[in-house]
């Protein structure tokens, strides 16, 4: 009862008299809203650790509470103010494990490390740098010096596998490249000199020639070239060469693109695409995009464009390893692709020119990964943005100068592409009609093209690489490729073969289009690799053509004879100057259109040495041609050579693009165990035996045929995809004959 006392009693609620009136509705109302509401406890994700020790009440303020502000106590956080105390425990958790990766990964790197290395990193230890920014650096640090290793660049040339020499039937009065001076630089004695001194003294007229031909700085800027520096043009191999391009050092990595954040290595990855992928396929003109990516522009630069740019350029960097490894996630080639997938997803749906040239990109990092059944779909989209722009229709009169010109180039590149797609997958036409606008006079307006300047080592000129006559040359043969795509397909649909007008027209036309090469590009001058695949493209074209010709003529036209002819010098250019490009160049380098060429040459020679074998099994027990004279036995080796050189071109290109070691695999699939066995002489055979393990791992989904290879009308059995396919197919290198010798078929188109 006293404990009950304690409180207040209870008292009776006033009574309504003693209100002297009643209050209205609306101070009712007022009264309500005025009033404040009972405040409400903010949830607390973690406390503090002084309220936590003292089990007390914590409102969680930052950088201190209320408590331990009123208190002057000492107020720490471990958790974040995002974080519960459990969130924070999984955080230090994960950052214990990987202090603790990084310091077992600085470990081993010190126990692999030179001793004055090794030193090096104990100094910066002392001197309070962590586990992780040393291991940091040292990836870092390792990258950077192999991009920046200056490749060998002396005055050389490479060898032949096999049999040194050219062949003997290439060497003949009708082969036009031998009076060429890409031939007589790579294998006359007068250039070829041993040091560059002798071969200046020799040679010098013979270079000085050419200067006009091959171009240089101009002279206001440096006089007249040297005749050391015009050697370097014609004695040293592209891939020593730098781009030189002052925009390069304003180009900034963390605007562009998430995936590394180091301007040394965009600008590497840069300068490999430029130097390889742009000049198989430009899909942008150079000059504006890099332009707006040293300025930071979104005009005619976006980091898709460059995702995708990157991506190819990781392909084309010789530097890196695992360039052509597209499956493997931590491979720069994968994360640019993921990245430039990403952003592409995000921005498809609205047309823009950079959206556009980055779908023809992502097409080509798909291809050269032997996906472009998946490409397709890249490139499909990137033609219906185009149309939707009207790209084709011509460049819009309200748009400036600088917008007209990069629309006008794209839907050129755009045009270029599919029929370069469509035409070698023997497949009909994206896009029925080149652009309505023309495409300017390079000659008049050269800036209109842009152009790339190299540079080669201990060399002071720079040399153009003539960006204007080219493109505008390539742009006049796909015209004329995308014309006769569609009767090549009509043909093979319905088994029929084109008329023998339609065949001598076009061929009059294509060596029409032959003989009016600028200066820059003819037979006698040419040199720079994308300018050689230009007269390869126009030899296998015109090759076609023969053969085309030959299946429509009646029996015992009188023509026949001088058509087989021209068709065998046609053949031989197409080897002569494919064998010249790897003496000058070599064939380690990301190019598609280089590995058609090996496969279409490698078919060929495989053929005709299994056809020289089995004549020489049916007049003698010998199992070599040996018994049919010194002529045969001289003829089979030079097969044989060739055969070697394109199996061990593809398996060079293959360092860097996937496709080429798949249809490596597919000519080694073709070729007798002899010649494997001399393939594996000259080449890697752990490298080979590397790339065979991972195409088996790996799906192909590609529609590419394999050239020379005559399937009659059922071309699905010559797709690289379909023929690893089949029982046999996917066979490792040197199995038997007889499970190849189904697919040893020749091209009629």
């Amino acid at each position: 009862m006293e404990r009950a006392k304690a409180f207040r009693e209870i008292r009776p609620a006033a009574s309504a008299s003693r209100s002297s009136s009643k209050p209205s509705s609306a101070s009712i109302v007022a009264s309500n809203v005025l009033l404040p509401l009972p405040s409400v406890r903010r949830p607390v994700l973690a406390a503090c650790q002084e309220c936590r020790r003292r089990k007390k009440k914590c409102d969680a303020g930052r950088p201190k509470c209320t408590r331990c502000r009123d208190k002057s106590l000492g107020c720490s956080y471990e958790a974040n103010p995002e974080e519960t105390h459990k969130l924070a425990q999984k955080r230090k958790f994960t950052e214990a494990q990987q202090g603790l990766n990084a310091h077992k990964e600085l470990y081993s790197a010190l126990q692999s490390m030179s001793e004055g290395e090794a030193a090096g990193i104990l100094r910066r230890i002392r001197q309070g740098a962590s586990a992780e920014e040393l291991m940091t650096q040292i990836r870092d640090g390792d990258l950077l010096l192999q991009l920046a290793l200056v490749p060998d660049a002396r005055l050389r040339r490479y060898d032949f596998p096999f049999l040194s020499a050219m062949p003997a039937f290439l060497l003949t009065p009708d082969n036009a490249l031998l009076r060429s001076r890409l031939y007589a630089a790579t294998l006359s004695p007068a250039w070829g000199a041993l040091t560059p001194s002798s071969s200046l003294s020799s040679s010098s007229t013979a270079v000085m020639s050419v200067a006009a031909a091959v171009g240089s700085s101009s002279p206001e800027e440096s006089g007249s070239p040297a005749a050391e520096d015009l050697q370097s043009v014609y004695l040293k191999p592209f891939h020593a060469v730098e781009m030189i391009d002052p925009r390069f050092s304003k180009i900034e990595a963390r605007r562009w693109t998430s995936v590394v954040s180091d301007d040394g290595l965009v600008q590497k990855l840069l300068g490999a695409y430029f130097l390889q992928s742009y000049l198989e396929v430009p899909p942008f003109q150079k000059d504006y995009f890099l332009d707006d990516m040293a300025a930071g522009s979104d005009e005619l630069c976006s980091p898709v464009l460059v995702n995708a740019i990157l991506g190819l350029g990781a392909c084309c960097c010789l530097e890196i390893e695992d360039r052509s490894h597209f499956w493997a996630p931590h491979t720069l080639l994968y994360r640019f692709t993921a990245e430039a997938k990403r952003l592409w997803e995000i921005e498809c749906a609205d047309p823009s020119l950079t959206t556009v040239q980055a779908g023809i990109l992502l097409t080509r990092l798909y291809n050269v990964s032997g996906l472009d059944k998946v490409g397709r779909l890249y490139l499909n989209h990137s033609i219906y943005l185009a149309e939707k722009m009207g790209l084709f229709e011509g460049p819009k009169v309200e748009d400036d100068e600088r917008l007209r010109n990069a629309k006008l180039f794209t839907a050129w590149a755009v045009y270029n592409f599919q029929t370069q797609y469509t035409f070698y997958l023997i497949q009909r036409p994206l896009v029925g009609k080149p652009p309505r606008s023309a495409l300017p006079d390079p000659e008049a307006d050269p800036s209109w093209y842009g152009e790339i300047y190299i540079r080669y080592p201990a060399s002071a000129e720079t040399f153009p690489l003539h960006l204007g006559p080219w493109f505008k040359t390539m742009m006049n043969l796909r015209a004329l490729l995308n014309e006769v795509g569609p009767r090549v397909h009509e043909a093979l649909v319905s088994s029929t073969v084109t008329t023998l007008d339609e065949v001598r027209d076009f061929k009059d036309r294509l060596e029409k289009w032959h003989s009016t090469l600028p200066a820059c590009l003819s037979l006698d001058t040419v040199v720079f690799p994308h300018h050689i695949k230009l007269h390869l493209e126009y030899f296998t074209s015109t090759s076609a053509l023969h053969k085309s010709l030959l299946a429509t003529m009646p029996p015992g036209d009188p023509s026949e004879p001088a058509l087989r002819r021209e068709m065998s010098i046609v053949e031989a250019h197409f080897e002569t100057l494919l064998r010249l490009y790897y003496l000058r160049h070599s064939f380690d380098i990301a190019d598609s259109w280089l590995m058609y060429f090996l496969i279409y040459l490698g078919n060929k020679a495989c053929d005709q040495v299994k056809q020289s074998a089995l004549a020489a099994a049916e007049t003698s027990s010998s199992s070599s041609p040996k018994a049919n004279g010194e002529q045969d036995v001289a003829a089979f080796n030079a097969s044989r050579s060739t055969l070697v050189l394109c199996a061990k071109g593809l398996h060079d290109v293959g360092r860097s693009i996937h496709i080429a070691a798949i249809v490596g695999r597919a000519l080694r699939g073709r070729m007798r165990q002899a010649d494997v066995d001399l393939l594996s002489t000259h080449a890697n055979l752990k490298e080979l035996e590397v790339q065979d393990r991972i195409i088996r791992t790996q799906s192909v989904l590609s529609d590419f045929a394999l050239p020379a290879i005559d399937t009659g009308a059922d071309r699905e059995r010559a797709v690289v995809g379909r023929w690893l396919e089949r029982p046999g197919g996917g066979k490792s290198a040197g199995t038997s004959d007889s499970v190849g010798r189904r697919f040893e078929i020749r091209m009629v188109f």
